[in-house]
């Protein structure tokens, strides 16, 4: 008898679906995972998801070096979709402790003299003035309406890597006043101070103190100012940072 070619033609098609599924379940769960969820982008973070919604960004960087470091931003759905975007780069560290005053006073900081303090030649302050401080709420403030004065603000940075630094900050300042920057006792080969001008008085100017090499891991930077009665400047974000 001979076979009935409408009877076994379903069982076939049945053998080609059956050999398809077998195919698709031979792929790895991490592969169909994948397929289903898409990979991370090499900027940093995982893609979108299956769902359509965006994947999660990657870490923010924390301290890197420049231009390097993920930034925390989402994937892009909906499907598989892209990974996060990469960062801008770490903020370079700087070695200074209260660089900014934002303890609201000059601790970590030498005060020569110290009776400087507490005659006001120097102090912490809010801005009180238009002109607000580059970084945080507080600024340090040299001033005195009667009194001549001369003040040096300075700190001692141990456990440096030998190398070659640069130190920073922002200043805002009157006439008739002598301001420097400094860094000491830094290696056998001292850089001459930097000298900070008049600026102008409705912002603040950045000035840089570069190439001081430190051999040993120690280092003494900051500010020297010799002022009159009425002479004027504050500072913020001061830094230390390698080159």
């Amino acid at each position: 008898m001979q076979p009935n070619p409408l009877v076994h033609r379903p069982r076939r098609r049945l053998l080609v679906w059956a050999a398809a599924l077998a195919g698709v379940y031979a792929c790895s769960f991490q592969d169909f995972s994948s397929l289903q969820d898409g990979g991370g982008s090499s900027g940093g973070g995982t893609s979108g998801g299956g769902d359509g919604s965006g994947g999660a960004g990657g870490a923010a960087s924390t301290g890197g070096s420049p231009d390097t470091g993920g930034a925390a931003s989402g994937g892009v759905g909906p499907g598989s979709g892209g990974g996060g975007l990469g960062g801008m780069g770490g903020v370079p560290v700087s070695f200074i402790e209260n660089g900014s005053f934002e303890t609201g006073n000059t601790s970590s900081w030498d005060v020569v003299p110290s009776s400087a303090l507490q005659n006001r030649h120097v102090y912490v302050q809010t801005p009180t003035g238009t002109v607000p401080a580059p970084d945080g709420v507080y600024e340090l403030a040299f001033w005195h309406d009667t009194d001549s004065y001369q003040v040096t603000i300075s700190q001692v940075v141990e456990d440096l890597e030998d190398g070659t630094y640069t130190l920073a900050g922002f200043f805002s300042r009157g006439a008739n006043m002598t301001a420097t920057l400094f860094a000491r006792n830094c290696s056998d080969k001292d850089p001459e101070p930097r000298d900070i001008p008049m600026t102008d008085p409705n912002s603040f100017t950045l000035f840089r103190l570069t190439d001081i090499e430190v051999s040993g891991g120690r280092c003494e930077v900051g500010v020297m100012v010799d002022a009159g009665p009425g002479d004027w400047m504050n500072v913020d974000m001061l830094t230390l940072t390698k080159e």
